[in-house]
């Protein structure tokens, strides 16, 4: 508490009254402002999220309940916007599912501190990544190992302290990863409950010298959010004789970007003859899954795999209506009336409106995809070389349905990082929370699925350097991955 000084340099009883009746009220307005934001994730889930109605689904239907009357019990707690949002987001981790989630379009806090320096999982260890170039107290060099803080192990206090208001899959190494940033760089997108900020933690030298070093946490300059590096480009190029690399890095295009992936598309329709091309997706995290089907089918032609054991259903919801109809008129002004994709989501959004005066449940979507009958170029042979696919940690959603493709290519070859997780509930539509957070949530299920909720694609060549460095990925795969890689066949 801040008490207001009168001149004597004493604080005026009366002024300490008013402060204090503020105090209060704002106290109670975050407490109601929590509880009012928690209702309506329950009731939007209950009302739109496919898995409701799946009396198989144990655990989500527990946690909706449960984790429901756990997380108001939170809620009534929140003594700031901050664990306003932390308690919504410990309901919502809980149903280990990142498709299910809360932000805001611009979060940004006028108290967001860091430690000076940035901290990284790699390998099942903690490293010192990027550093301040000036900072009060000595820092951990880019490199070393952090072992603790404060006495406690850093994965330990992940779980305990990070991993209930950001992502409880803690046995995924993306999540680790995206976790251990918090050690000493706060977060405006998904605060925690209570601030970490440890005073102090062990370090160990590359030579396994150990010392101890002090914190000193400072605002950050003007709430600079430090992560991930930006995403290559999209586009194609030849890096060597034959040898061709397309960076699959973005499927969540607007229109300017659609006109350059038709160009791409009509690129990638010629590599027929091509002795290598590597499909590589850094940067990629999702967006419509008809992106990557598209490029795929414009490489193999006749020869892509068909994923037709899985099968997927749509819950009729007003909000899954408004969700389908929004993506329909997207692809009718990116696309135009007469492309596959527009036909194919009106014609989807056509079928729920009937099922919804039906007082239908779930509406099946119709089999294969928005790109089916689409001309990939037949004239040009399929292409039959080594077909190498790159992964980071953040590949999720949509780049997953792209792994699941390129990766029943008999001889493909997954080189890179282990990817993100997801689950089968997917195709995420929009709330607006009484806080004025936004909820997403899935609408449709997939049924038969060959991958597992939340089991990510582990590659068969891992790479252990610097992920982000394009020139040093991209001469490890000339001559460490395509000499051992093989020619593809035929499904």
């Amino acid at each position: 508490m801040q008490f207001i000084l009168n001149p004597s340099g004493h604080a005026h009883p009366s002024e300490m009254v008013t402060h204090k009746n503020s105090m209060h009220k704002t106290i109670e307005e975050w407490d109601k402002v929590a509880i009012r934001d928690i209702k309506k994730v329950h009731d939007i889930i209950s009302e739109t999220h496919p898995a409701k109605l799946d009396e198989e689904n144990l655990e989500f239907n527990h946690w909706l309940e449960f984790g429901y009357q756990k997380s108001l019990l939170l809620a009534g707690r929140s003594r700031s916007k901050e664990q306003a949002w932390a308690a919504v987001n410990y309901y919502l981790t809980g149903f280990m599912d990142e498709h299910l989630t809360a932000g805001r379009v611009l979060s940004q806090s006028s108290h967001l501190y860091w430690a000076g320096f940035v901290m990284s999982y790699k390998n099942g260890r903690y490293f010192a990544t990027s550093k301040a170039n000036v900072w009060p107290v000595d820092l951990p060099q880019i490199g070393d190992e952090i072992i603790s803080c404060d006495g406690v192990d850093i994965t330990e206090i992940l779980r305990s302290k990070v991993a209930p208001f950001v992502d409880r899959r803690t046995y995924l190494d993306n999540t680790l990863e995206k976790l251990s940033r918090y050690m000493t760089l706060e977060q405006s997108h998904h605060p925690l409950w209570d601030p970490l900020r440890p005073m102090s933690c062990i370090i160990q030298k590359p030579d396994g010298e150990r010392h101890e070093i002090s914190l000193l946490w400072k605002k950050q300059k003007d709430n600079t959010k430090i992560g991930r590096q930006p995403a290559p480009q999209q586009g194609m190029h030849q890096i060597k004789k034959g040898v061709y690399w397309i960076h699959a890095s973005n499927f969540m295009l607007d229109a300017e970007e659609f006109i350059r992936f038709e160009s791409l598309l009509n690129e990638v329709r010629a590599l027929g003859s091509a002795d290598a091309v590597v499909l590589d997706t850094r940067g990629n995290n999702g967006g419509d899954s008809s992106v990557g089907s598209r490029l795929l089918g414009a490489l193999l032609k006749s020869n892509t795999p068909l994923l037709n054991e899985a099968r997927a259903y749509w819950r009729v919801s007003p909000l899954a209506m408004e969700t389908l109809k929004a993506h329909s008129t997207s692809a009718l002004q990116i696309e135009g009336r007469e492309s596959t994709r527009y036909k194919w989501l009106d014609g989807l959004s056509e079928s729920m409106a009937t099922a919804a005066r039906r007082g239908e449940n779930f509406i099946e979507q119709a089999h294969g995809s928005a790109i089916d009958d689409e001309d990939t170029g037949q004239e040009v042979p399929p292409f039959q070389g080594k077909l190498i696919l790159i992964t980071d940690s953040y590949c999720n959603s949509a780049c997953l349905d792209f792994v699941d493709e390129v990766m029943s290519v008999p001889g493909a070859l997954h080189v890179g990082s282990t990817t993100n997780a997801d689950t089968r509930y997917i195709d995420v539509g929009s709330v607006m929370l009484p806080s004025g957070l936004k909820l997403w949530v899935p609408l449709k299920v997939w049924v038969g699925r060959r991958r597992q909720d939340n089991v990510p694609y582990v590659p068969q060549i891992k790479y252990h350097q610097d992920l982000d460095d394009t020139k040093a990925v991209q001469d490890w795969v000339l001559g460490s991955v395509l000499p051992v890689a093989s020619r593809i066949g035929k499904p």
